[in-house]
């Protein structure tokens, strides 16, 4: 599980703001002409998008989404949800995960005094109540882009992208990474993972083999790499985007079947408008197909939308985002490829969405609804693909949402609400 879009520091203003780079996501090895593009349809003259593509005016939605499928769906309960204590108001980007041993992990961004910024953890007890929180990373300059994973062995392991100082004071680039003990506790522990020499945003995603591959952005470029526990050698990856520098948000997901899904967000201009694209690999990131736009919209910030992409149990991959003041999604599947985008929030204003599946390969998506009636929002994919309608299931005010799904099927919410962190189980 990915934390979603993540939260940019002032120091990463220029970066983001002049190259429109991102990260949950992206140097030396950023310079273009430094940049050992995979010529099988890696290079940039082949990250030309296909213009015969899926955007906002091809994707007609059923503004009943999908009623047809809802006659039998269960209304879900409404409630407030528990603040968990200790993530006090200014808390962000929460994630939730399952360790190997069964229990939920919550993981938060927190300022410190320094200033600096550093991760918190917090695992729920058998009763429902929450431990208290506890740093999972020592402070850094900066961080983002935290991607929860398992590692071979099922220990859960976090790995975020980040910059600290050397003895010289110097700013340290990079992907860290942290494991749970094999007891199931934490320390406060940061191995690097990857090495860049400007500040660059990960996203990570695990192969069935047990190995570690990444989509980077770096000064508005995005790259692929994989991560071979080499933490001071800095990464030259292949490049997947044009020469722009427009990328602004990156993904990056492995399917059961060993195809590999990369999505990113762009900016086509001004300060609103971008689109949405992809690439995939069917060997294991040795080559790309072309790009290919899903999308074409706005938002007030584009490069601190939601932006969420995972991969299922049966070989499909999913990819949410919120744009235009709705929720997106699209499916990826072996047969038909990427579907076009679906707007899941129908007619009603929404921002912020958070993704995660079942292991049955179905979607779920939590958001919050906006303008006259703002609420935390739910919706459910059916068999076939179809969505249920979207149903509240707390009245209170949402900014940020995680959300994860356990074995029996119950929905596990997180969200930054006025007075800290709200946590609600939809069964």
């Amino acid at each position: 599980m990915r934390l979603k879009p993540l939260l940019l520091f002032a120091f990463l203003a220029p970066l983001f703001m002049a190259t429109e780079c991102l990260c949950g996501g992206d140097c030396s090895r950023n310079n273009n002409k430094n940049a050992n593009t995979n010529q099988n349809a890696n290079s940039n003259g082949n990250a030309n998008v296909n213009q015969n593509t899926n955007q906002n005016a091809n994707a007609n939605v059923n503004r009943n989404a999908n009623a047809n499928s809802n006659a039998d769906a269960k209304k879900l309960a409404v409630a407030a949800g528990v603040v968990i204590a200790g993530a006090a108001p200014g808390t962000s980007n929460p994630a939730l995960a399952f360790d190997g041993q069964g229990h939920l992990n919550l993981f938060y961004q927190t300022s410190t005094k320094t200033p600096g910024h550093l991760f918190e953890r917090a695992q729920m007890n058998a009763d429902g109540t929450w431990t208290n929180p506890a740093p999972a990373a020592p402070e850094f300059q900066y961080l983002n882009s935290l991607d929860l994973l398992p590692d071979p062995s099922g220990r859960l392991c976090m790995l975020w992208s980040g910059s600290q100082y050397d003895s010289n004071g110097n700013s340290v680039y990079g992907l860290y990474r942290n494991c749970q003990k094999t007891d199931g506790t934490w320390t406060a522990d940061a191995m690097p993972a990857a090495a860049t020499s400007t500040a660059a945003t990960f996203s990570v995603s695990r192969a069935a083999t047990g190995v570690l591959r990444a989509v980077y952005i770096s000064q508005g470029v995005l790259f692929f790499s994989p991560i071979e526990n080499q933490g001071t050698v800095v990464l030259t990856g292949t490049q997947l985007s044009a020469n722009n520098g427009d990328v602004l948000l990156a993904r990056l997901a492995i399917d059961s079947n060993g195809g590999y899904h990369a999505a990113w967000t762009e900016s086509t201009g001004g300060s609103s408008a971008f689109t949405v694209q992809q690439r995939d690999s069917s060997d294991g990131g040795k080559t790309w197909g072309l790009a290919r736009k899903l999308y074409s919209g706005s938002a007030d910030n584009p490069a601190s939308i939601s932006f969420e992409l995972a991969a299922d149990a049966a070989g499909q991959a999913h990819l949410a985002w919120d744009a235009d003041l709705g929720i997106w999604y699209s499916r990826w599947t072996a047969v038909g490829g990427w579907g076009a985008p679906v707007k899941l929030s129908g007619d009603a204003q929404a921002m912020g969405v958070s993704l995660a599946v079942t292991k049955g390969g179905l979607a779920r998506a939590v958001w919050s609804s906006i303008g006259t009636s703002e609420t935390v929002v739910l919706a459910v994919q059916t068999l076939g693909g179809a969505w249920g309608l979207p149903q509240t299931v707390s009245p209170t005010r949402g900014y940020e949402q995680a959300l994860a799904v356990d074995a029996q099927g119950t929905s596990h919410v997180v969200w930054r609400a006025d007075d800290g962190l709200r946590y609600l189980a939809v069964p």
